[in-house]
């Protein structure tokens, strides 16, 4: 990363929502998950759509997030 957040990795689907953001913070690296889940009783028709959204989220939280420093200038 060099220095500008990484970026917004959102998903949503009829049984909620999320969103993982990266940034930097003074040499590390933050990641900040925001889930929400609609209510309600989940019905067996529905089922498979609620495993393939938590498949997404599993997804999108694997991702690797790698760091490298930076270039250093003469001018540092």
């Amino acid at each position: 990363m060099d220095g500008r957040p990484a970026g917004r990795h959102p998903g949503s689907g009829p049984q909620g929502a999320y969103e993982i953001a990266y940034a930097k913070d003074e040499g590390d690296i933050v990641a900040r998950l925001t889930l929400t889940l609609n209510g309600g009783v989940l019905q067996p028709a529905d089922y498979a759509a609620f495993r393939a959204f938590l498949g997404r989220l599993d997804d999108a939280l694997r991702r690797r997030v790698e760091a490298t420093p930076l270039a250093q200038t003469a001018a540092r």
